[in-house]
């Protein structure tokens, strides 16, 4: 075996102290390993020594590719460097896990597998809200199909312990937040309507999760299955791989904002947003594993709440004064008739029980937004100059990884 990475791809606060499991005998599935958190979960996975089996869905023109492993290399181009990095600890299968013909090939993929982290979920981010038809079969149906699926073969292969993605979108909705303001794992929302852009995924997210607790709850087999569920809010960080075109969700969405000055749809319904580092998520997923006390509950993953239009700002500020960045803009769409319809301000979500009971360790916000600035400057996603800092410390001599070797 080859000697273990690090980078500042790994969190901060990592650690292999109070395992209840031994990695080289673990093996893990992440389905959608091609996802932003789901590629970072994979890489802390296996630096940690875990087995590790990812999951794509097939090509929507399986034509399109001569075989399986052309579509793989294509949708997941860094994969040769891991299997030569990891040597024997990756391999990645192609399903569509929300067809339930292939709920015997899920079963033999979850085969002797301690944990599954089910992290794939359909995300559009569309202008304008889906009608109920669409919504159903856009969002609903994937969803909680897959989720069922994905339970019952981990049901049928005896799965020990599986952890969900969820999102904080299962909490609150965020034009009708608690109404003492603060958002906790006792929150459900129950007031999602189609109305707006990101309606039907913060409802599809509440199906999926609640599906999830009330399968397990009333499995009638004698093989239990101890879930978890990771909530996490706004996801900002390092871009993993460090490849243009797998930016997603909310990295894409800043990637557009702040570097290519485009005119979003995005429309901010709350003064406030949580903000965690992907790194931090990835590491709540692993320590929902291997902790005993995680079964059976869900964890919010939120560093902090903080004011949206004073994030994206801070965000260009450290583009434009450490890493020179010309024309970097942010100007945030604010629905300003939404505050009227409800009077209640989301002050907080709370992500203390991940850090009590698990022992997650959140990473700074400067150093969140100075490493993902960093990541974008150096893979040229930006036109910069470096900081004097930067002059004199190379990236080659703060990480013992390097993109260039990992990911050429």
């Amino acid at each position: 075996m080859s000697t273990q990475p690090t980078s500042t791809l790994l969190s901060p606060s990592l650690s292999n102290d109070n395992l209840l499991l031994e990695p080289s005998e673990t093996l893990c599935v992440v389905t959608g390993i091609n996802g932003f958190i789901a590629r970072h979960l994979a890489f802390q996975l296996l630096c940690k020594g875990y087995r590790v089996v990812g999951t794509i869905r097939p090509p929507p023109n399986e034509e399109s590719f001569p075989s399986t492993d052309a579509y793989i290399l294509s949708k997941l181009p860094y994969i040769n460097h891991w299997l030569q990095i990891f040597e024997n600890q990756l391999s990645i299968q192609v399903i569509d896990f929300t067809q339930d013909e292939n709920a015997k090939t899920l079963e033999k993929i979850f085969e002797g597998a301690y944990c599954v982290f089910h992290t794939a979920s359909p995300v559009f981010f569309n202008s304008e809200p889906p009608s109920e038809e669409e919504a159903e079969e856009m969002y609903y149906k994937p969803a909680v199909n897959g989720t069922r699926l994905v339970l019952e073969a981990c049901e049928t292969s005896k799965v020990t312990r599986v952890v969900l993605t969820s999102s904080t979108a299962t909490l609150f909705n965020p034009y009708n937040p608690p109404r003492s303001g603060i958002v906790s794992e006792c929150d459900w929302n129950q007031s999602s309507k189609l109305t707006d852009a990101m309606g039907a995924y913060r409802i599809s997210k509440v199906k999926a999760e609640r599906f999830a607790w009330e399968f397990c709850r009333y499995l009638t087999s004698s093989h239990k299955i101890q879930l978890v569920t990771v909530l996490p809010t706004f996801v900002i960080g390092p871009p993993f791989p460090n490849k243009k075109s797998v930016l997603t969700s909310s990295i894409l969405e800043i990637y557009k904002i702040l570097l290519q000055n485009e005119d979003t749809s995005i429309v901010f319904n709350s003064d406030n947003v949580g903000i965690v580092d992907v790194r931090d998520v990835a590491n709540c997923h692993i320590l929902a594993m291997e902790k005993r006390q995680a079964k059976g509950n869900r964890f919010i993953c939120c560093h902090s709440t903080r004011n949206y239009v004073e994030t994206f700002n801070r965000i260009a500020q450290v583009f434009r004064e450490d890493f020179h960045v010309e024309n970097v803009n942010f100007l945030p769409i604010y629905d300003s008739n939404s505050t009227g319809e409800f009077s209640i301000q989301m002050k907080k979500i709370d992500g203390s029980k991940a850090e009590k009971t698990l022992g997650l360790k959140y990473t700074p916000f400067e150093r969140t937004i100075r490493d993902m600035c960093q990541s974008f400057a150096e893979l040229k996603f930006v036109n910069s100059r470096p900081s004097r800092e930067d002059e004199k410390t190379s990236q080659r001599e703060r990480y013992t990884v390097m993109t260039d070797t990992l990911f050429p």
